[in-house]
């Protein structure tokens, strides 16, 4: 009996260790303070609401927190979702070509560009920084080349009411992410592939001593980002029902804030797909917070700039203590 009222013990004591929990305290400190100056928050309509928006960002963060892991990041994510987010369309109204051609080359082309980025980076010697914001103007660039700045729609194949679809009260595109987050959430923290990586944003030399490829880790960590992304454009497309160049704007920063809020380390290895997702729920419980609490829109988007700032501040901070100890 004592003995597992001492495992009961060790089990509650490491949820509230663990970085996941530090992260619910906040959220539900916004939700009840938020509630309190505006009831109508917590209406089920409201959630709702969130959740039908949130799945894009929320795999495009999970996208970026591959190269997080390795201790690289990119940049150009939000305008590489919106660029396949018009190229699965092109591919579908302007090409002519049938749904499941068109998904297949929409993520082969999300894979290239995640690749592009990683040969730049781990191959050329590219600061991360540079080689994807470089990454990102072409891709803004080459999204509006396409279809001359013009939207595209409406898409074929009935893909329309997949968009329009609530199974469960939520859309497709939620359900979609929830099964992804599960995905790589295994990944990571259950197989050996997941382990290197978090070997390899830990202490690269160190990985490499251990018989790790680093360099093909970071350039697979962006490979996948690219295909995460592509999905995200994608789901978006159908979820509206047509492709508009300025989908994917802004998306880069809300990844990676979302990220540093979630507990990864942008200095590598140190991070999770539950944290990601409680990281992008906190950052649309906040945006929605604002909104509902009357804050201008100018002061809306300072906030996220505090709490990027913040997070990364904290995130260095604690890298600091680790290495004092």
């Amino acid at each position: 009996m004592k003995e597992k009222i001492k495992n009961n013990d060790s089990f509650f004591t490491r949820i509230f260790r663990s970085a996941e929990f530090g992260i619910l305290v906040p959220l539900l400190a916004i939700i009840v303070v938020t509630w309190i100056v505006n009831p109508t928050f917590m209406e089920i309509k409201n959630f709702t609401t969130i959740l039908k928006i949130l799945p894009f960002v929320a795999i495009v963060a999970l996208g970026e927190s591959f190269p997080l892991i390795t201790g690289n990041v990119d940049i150009s994510v939000g305008q590489v979702a919106g660029l396949m987010g018009m190229l699965f369309p092109y591919f579908m109204i302007v090409q002519g070509m049938g749904l499941v051609i068109s998904i297949v080359l929409t993520l082969i082309a999300g894979c290239i560009i995640g690749m592009v980025n990683g040969l730049l980076i781990v191959k050329l010697g590219l600061p991360d920084f540079v080689a994807t914001i470089g990454m990102y103007y072409i891709a803004y660039g080459a999204k509006n080349l396409l279809t001359k700045g013009y939207p595209l729609s409406p898409l074929p194949f009935d893909l329309g009411k997949m968009g329009d679809a609530t199974p469960l009260w939520i859309s497709w595109p939620f359900w979609i992410a929830v099964v992804m987050f599960i995905v790589v959430g295994f990944i990571q923290k259950k197989t050996l592939w997941g382990r290197r990586l978090y070997a390899t944003g830990d202490n690269r030399e160190v990985a490499k001593l251990s018989g790790i490829n680093a360099d093909r880790m970071r350039i697979t960590a962006y490979i996948i980002c690219g295909l995460m992304v592509a999905i995200a454009g994608m789901l978006q497309t159908i979820d509206l029902d047509n492709g508009v160049p300025q989908n994917g704007e802004g998306w880069e920063f809300k990844a990676i804030a979302s990220c540093a809020v979630g507990g990864v380390s942008l200095m590598g290895g140190k991070g999770t797909a539950l944290g990601v997702g409680i990281g992008v729920i906190i950052m649309f419980i906040i945006a929605n917070s604002l909104i509902m609490l009357s804050v201008p829109a100018a002061l809306q988007t300072s906030v996220t700039g505090v709490i990027l700032a913040a997070a990364v501040m904290f995130d260095i901070i604690k890298q600091k203590r680790k290495i004092r100890a």
